[in-house]
């Protein structure tokens, strides 16, 4: 069981400058590297793999935050839904091609 943890152990851990990971529960953990950052990850295990996925940077992220997406994350892992593909799919789709990029440059060209 652990601790709750509080904003003022969160800038503890950070200010010792000694990288480290921290679970804080429910599958969320607090990274800090050896420059003094702080990051939220949380870790799941889905078809017998673990894995993990980066939430955003402390204090950009609020630990009542990172807590909050961390229930999100965790709802979407029991639906058997991987919140690492899903997050890389939305980016493949944001993504054009290059005839994409050529086609848009061809119909400006045009317009001029």
């Amino acid at each position: 069981m652990h601790k709750k943890t509080t904003d003022r152990q969160l800038k503890s851990w950070l200010r010792s400058g000694i990288a480290n990971k921290h679970a804080v529960g429910n599958g969320l953990y607090f990274r800090v590297s050896t420059a003094g950052n702080g990051t939220w990850v949380f870790r799941y295990l889905l078809n017998k793999k673990r894995r993990e996925i980066t939430l955003g940077n402390y204090p950009d992220l609020t630990l009542a935050e990172a807590s909050a997406e961390a229930v999100l994350q965790q709802k979407e892992v029991k639906a058997h839904i991987d919140p690492l593909i899903e997050r890389h799919r939305a980016y493949n789709d944001a993504m054009q091609t290059v005839d994409d990029l050529a086609e848009d440059w061809l119909q400006d060209c045009t317009k001029r």
